[in-house]
């Protein structure tokens, strides 16, 4: 009794972003020992299947958000790059253009 407690506590109070994937697949075998003990669990099941669902969406989803970042840090690094040069472009030229 104590393993489907344990297991309904990590699966229903434990947030997505702490749990880890030996988490999940300890919960996995629980379930199904537990099962083999002869507990109906369909509904722990679709809830340990759910949350190892919403988890890997999440997870792809932090691993694209890190791809833009990082475009993005390079798309700012240019723009710093092309402005440095303009600047110094600005700074060689006469005086006598600036003046109009």
């Amino acid at each position: 009794m104590n393993l489907l407690c344990n297991t309904i506590g990590i699966l229903y109070h434990t947030p997505l972003g702490y749990l880890t994937e030996a988490e999940l697949s300890k919960v996995s075998k629980d379930s199904y020992d537990l099962t083999q003990a002869g507990f109906k669990l369909e509904w722990l099941q679709s809830k340990l299947d759910k949350v190892s669902l919403e988890k890997k969406t999440s997870e792809e989803r932090i691993v694209e958000l890190k791809l833009e970042v990082k475009k993005l840090v390079m798309t700012v690094t240019d723009l710093n790059s092309e402005r440095k040069r303009e600047k110094k472009k600005l700074k060689k030229q006469p005086t006598w253009i600036h003046a109009g």
